[in-house]
């Protein structure tokens, strides 16, 4: 037989292939469509946005009776305290998912790193963020 058989059988991706598979085909994506692709969600964000707010000021005037521009700050303090509590959340999941890890690396690589050169990390990460702040 010229094709072998286990190159016929079916395989199922796993969890972490699905999410490496999502990312590739976002990354590829945004790489051949990205100004239009970024741009029309960006628009459709923003009119999402713009419809929950209308709502919810034409609610807070209806309901406690509050002028247009009372009705904005009130959602705009609203809207700060939602993201800033979505934001805290995010960084402390972010905070002990980045100890778990830095952890779990530190006991393998505990001889690697007193090998690490420092000078040449600092300059490399120099120059990456002069770099960075070049394209802003």
């Amino acid at each position: 037989m010229l094709v072998n058989e286990d190159f016929l059988k079916v395989r199922f991706p796993t969890k972490s292939n699905k999410m490496l598979y999502l990312v590739l085909v976002i990354l590829v994506t945004l790489l051949f469509f990205g100004d239009s692709v970024l741009l029309f969600t960006g628009h459709c964000l923003y009119l999402v946005f713009e419809f929950v707010a209308s709502l919810t000021e034409h609610w807070l005037q209806a309901i406690f009776n509050l002028t247009k521009q009372q009705a904005q700050i009130v959602f705009f303090y609203l809207f700060a305290a939602i993201v800033g509590y979505i934001t805290w959340t995010l960084s402390k999941k972010i905070y002990k998912k980045t100890q778990q890890v830095c952890i779990s690396v530190h006991c393998r690589t505990k001889q690697r790193m007193e090998r690490v050169n420092w000078s040449q990390l600092i300059f490399l990460f120099t120059i990456f963020g002069t770099f960075i702040l070049t394209l802003t």
